[in-house]
């Protein structure tokens, strides 16, 4: 499955750079995580993070940088978890493709839950939702 991913990704990160619209390129293959409670865990926390944004949302943060979309990933961290979890597809991103590619929430749900079933401490990249506004921390699995 990871493979069809990776496949896809790059076959439409081939495609030139759009602008922000409903459909952010390059994920037109749809691929669903399971549904379990890490991924209800992360629906809840895009409600925490970023509620009713609209596509292209982002916003300074307390550091000084920018945080992107539905779970306000910012682009160091996105591009960190992106490339060591799709390192095949981080050959064809050219600039403006991190753009398109941050503001997808899908993607940040796919990497939020392979950063957490990864190493649960990851959860510490939402800090301020969990410690601050009282998410809970990610069920451990």
């Amino acid at each position: 499955m990871l493979l069809g991913v990776i496949v896809c990704m790059i076959f439409a990160s081939r495609e030139a750079p759009t602008q922000l619209t409903n459909e952010v390129r390059p994920y037109l293959c749809q691929y669903q995580i399971a549904s379990n409670d890490l991924t209800k865990w992360i629906d809840e926390l895009e409600e925490y993070e970023c509620r009713d944004c609209p596509l292209g949302f982002k916003r300074i943060d307390d550091n000084g940088e920018f945080s992107y979309g539905c779970l306000q990933f910012q682009m160091p961290t996105f591009k960190q978890y992106f490339t060591e979890y799709y390192p095949e597809a981080v050959n064809d991103v050219e600039g403006a493709d991190w753009e398109n590619w941050i503001h997808s929430c899908e993607m940040q749900k796919k990497l939020t839950y392979k950063m957490i079933e990864d190493d649960w401490d990851n959860w510490e990249h939402w800090k301020h939702s969990i410690l601050v506004r009282g998410l809970s921390k990610p069920p451990s699995q």
